[in-house]
């Protein structure tokens, strides 16, 4: 798989961030930020909710765990909901998903959710 895309496209009421490849970037945030700034400024403008989609993520490295926290607080803060998939039979994602999950349950606007493996 090449390098970290993220697709945004409107599904139903919500506004879906689908994330294929990998992130192996020192510095992904040069990459996310405008993402995630056109992320947010959409759901607060139009009253959407946002749904991660990791599932088809083939890797991502430590730096990019810290975008993704930072990305997050910023919809908390907006009061955006916002709901993580993964693909939970993949070691790699359930390992930082679950983490995330356990900040998910103290927060008001995360949830945290492990979709069954499709890949082989």
């Amino acid at each position: 798989m090449g390098e970290i895309a993220i697709a945004i496209e409107r599904d139903g009421g919500s506004l879906v961030a689908r994330w294929t490849g990998k992130s192996q970037s020192v510095d992904p945030a040069s990459v996310l930020a405008p993402v995630f700034s056109e992320l947010v400024l959409l759901a607060v403008a139009e009253g959407l909710p946002v749904i991660h989609d990791f599932c088809a993520l083939d890797f991502f490295n430590s730096a990019t765990v810290s975008a993704i926290i930072r990305h997050i607080k910023v919809l908390g803060e907006s009061k955006v909901s916002t709901t993580v998939r993964y693909d939970g039979g993949l070691r790699w994602q359930r390992s930082f998903f679950d983490a995330l999950a356990v900040t998910a349950a103290k927060t008001e606007h995360l949830t945290v959710l492990s979709i069954p493996s499709v890949k082989p």
